[in-house]
């Protein structure tokens, strides 16, 4: 018989349970899925008693250290898939923050017309929380992420890669849960939901179906896509993967929880055929020697 997954289930708590995470603590235990509510201080200063059979739930921070300690590599999504390039609606390119810096000096943006404000949008492409996403000038942040402060934080290397964006004015934003390529809720976020910042179905519609359909989507178990609405349409912001996503007002606890369990159990078997992977070559090494 397969042993229940997840066997135990970890969420991260601060003075009490998050609002985000009540319903899916009362969904983990309709489940039989005992649910241990932990401090973060307290897996700082001791790491969770963790197996690859148990959920670990909290910010990015939390649920990166939980990966570390269990030796699973951070799962690492298509931002701006390829097959869904048609509706990103706005110029999206890779650089570095050294590269950036120094043409945010002589505005020579790439991909940006010179007619046009000189503004950037900015986030880290490989080590996703190395920073959060700024845009510059407007920020002032790029000389401080680049130099550091002393005995506050240390200085980024100028060859940090990074997605770049062209600014655009998002009239509304939404985010799409997708489990096993099924919709299971759209969640209204920011700006008007109705009138000029209604979301165009259809189009969300499609992009799931592309995207799970492509070879870029084929391990997004559970995962999120936001959307927003401009002038000229719906438009595609980015791609999050399920592994440490977090839950707006309008998912419930049920299809919250089917995400993060789905999209463990991927991790988990991946990681497993990984190793066997490893073992097999080693093993026909050996005896082939």
């Amino acid at each position: 018989m397969e042993a229940r997954f997840p066997a135990r289930a970890f969420v991260q708590t601060f003075d009490e349970i998050p609002e985000d995470y009540k319903e899916l603590v009362v969904e983990l235990r309709s489940r039989g899925v005992p649910v241990e509510l932990r401090r973060t201080e307290s897996m700082l200063a001791e790491p969770l008693p963790l197996t690859k059979d148990d959920l670990v739930v909290g910010d990015f921070d939390w649920t990166r250290t939980a990966l570390k300690q269990l030796g699973i590599p951070m799962p690492q999504p298509p931002d701006y898939p390829t097959c869904l390039q048609h509706i990103l609606r706005r110029r999206i390119w890779q650089s570095t923050l050294g590269e950036i810096r120094d043409q945010l000096a002589l505005q020579q943006l790439p991909l940006v017309a010179a007619s046009d404000v000189a503004r950037v949008f900015i986030k880290p492409a490989i080590d996703t929380k190395a920073f959060s996403a700024i845009v510059e000038p407007r920020d002032q942040m790029l000389a401080t992420l680049l130099e550091g402060i002393p005995d506050c934080i240390s200085p980024l290397p100028v060859d940090l890669p990074v997605h770049c964006a062209e600014v655009v004015d998002m009239i509304s934003e939404y985010r799409v849960y997708v489990v096993h390529g099924e919709i299971r809720a759209i969640c209204h976020y920011k700006g008007p939901s109705e009138g000029a910042g209604a979301l165009d179905l259809t189009v969300v519609e499609e992009a799931v179906q592309t995207l799970c359909q492509s070879e870029e989507g084929q391990n997004l178990v559970g995962f999120g896509m936001d959307f927003a609405v401009l002038e000229a349409g719906t438009c595609l912001v980015e791609v999050n993967d399920g592994f440490s996503l977090g839950k707006y007002p309008g998912i419930s606890g049920k299809d919250y929880a089917d995400l993060l369990v789905e999209k463990k159990k991927a991790m988990k078997a991946q990681n497993a055929l990984g190793l066997s992977l490893v073992f097999w070559i080693w093993h026909r090494g050996l005896f082939a020697a």
